[in-house]
């Protein structure tokens, strides 16, 4: 399994990709994520670095828990920020 954080803004916020449909992110944007719907995810693969943590993260946080897991599989060090963009949300931090 990989660890799940959501205390390192500074390194999440350079490398951080937002899964939830584009319709979602525009309406409640994240700071600096990176919008790649999970729809699309694989056709953006590429330009996700592989020498560094990649957090991900949904509304709620099960699609980028399914993610996270298959590019583990992939060799990413992928990070899935638990509960999603609500989570962030309701601690206000975004």
């Amino acid at each position: 399994m990989f660890p799940t954080r959501q205390d390192d803004m500074a390194e999440f916020l350079d490398n951080a990709r937002d899964l939830r449909e584009e319709k979602e992110a525009l309406k409640e944007p994240f700071k600096n994520a990176i919008n790649v719907p999970f729809s699309k995810i694989w056709t953006g693969i590429d330009d996700i670095p592989k020498d560094k943590p990649v957090y991900v993260f949904c509304n709620s946080g099960y699609f980028s828990e399914e993610t996270a897991i298959l590019l583990e599989e992939r060799g990413y060090d992928a990070i899935n920020v638990l509960g999603g963009y609500l989570a962030f949300k309701e601690d206000k931090k975004c």
